[in-house]
């Protein structure tokens, strides 16, 4: 045996030890008499990888698929995470909404965008540069866009 298939063996004992005692906790935690009340949420973007023991009537019941944001989804995200930044006169973020659902752009991808373009237009406005003058542009966020497509 190489290397290799130890690293993996090891690697697949570890995760069926990591399920058995994950399922049995869960068993324990549904069998109590006392019924404590104990709510286990869990995320995931792979579902198909999750084992059908989790899935099983009593474990986790509840799925809810969050699909990815509609451009008005989007456009309430970037002025949720904009509200506090100062904005080029106008600058057009339904654009950048329309452009970013046509990308596939999901919440946390434009939250990202909207970080960037930020840290973007203070690297380009330089040092000497009084932090109350400086606003967002199209061209920083359109940078943002251009460095989370590639």
């Amino acid at each position: 045996m190489n290397r290799e298939e130890t690293d993996g063996d090891s690697s697949s004992g570890l995760q069926s030890r990591l399920l058995s005692t994950l399922l049995n906790e869960m068993d324990g935690i549904s069998s109590d008499n006392n019924k404590s009340d104990v709510l286990i949420v869990a995320t995931t973007n792979r579902i198909g990888a999750i084992d059908a023991a989790l899935l099983r009537p009593g474990r986790f019941e509840e799925h809810i698929l969050l699909d990815k944001p509609t451009e008005s989804d989007i456009y309430a995200i970037l002025c949720l995470c904009l509200a506090k930044v100062p904005l080029e006169e106008g600058l057009d973020l339904n654009e950048f909404a329309e452009l970013l659902e046509e990308l596939g752009a999901t919440g946390a991808d434009t939250k990202g965008i909207c970080s960037e373009a930020c840290i973007h237009a203070i690297n380009e406005a330089g040092d000497e540069t009084d932090t109350n003058s400086i606003v967002l542009k199209a061209s920083n966020i359109e940078y943002a866009v251009r460095s989370w497509s590639r």
